[in-house]
């Protein structure tokens, strides 16, 4: 179920999103408590290459965790997919404060 959700989150978001989109690489469970509303969710155990090459490649995708350790594991793991366009930018607070900014 979640991995078909991730997967509409993926096209909805792709379709939206000006220049990149959000990919939340944290677990399921901490995603309860501090959503990222607008980010695309693969939590980063599940982040196989067949995960990665259902992301776009030509928007900048914008990596978070909830502290940016895993979002530096997973910037490294697509660029070694072949991705070039990916920033580890950090926490979901992050996240929301740039989604934030861009809804206004």
């Amino acid at each position: 179920m979640i991995k078909a959700l991730t997967i509409i989150c993926l096209f909805i978001s792709y379709a939206f999103a000006a220049d990149y989109i959000g990919l939340d690489v944290r677990t399921a469970g901490e995603l309860v408590s501090n959503p990222a509303p607008g980010a695309i969710h693969i939590s980063i155990s599940d982040l196989t290459r067949e995960s990665i090459k259902r992301l776009p490649k030509d928007k900048t995708i914008k990596i978070f965790c909830e502290s940016g350790g895993r979002a530096g594991k997973a910037k490294h793991l697509l660029e070694a997919n072949g991705l070039s366009k990916v920033e580890n930018i950090g926490s979901w607070r992050e996240w929301n404060k740039l989604n934030n900014s861009n809804n206004k």
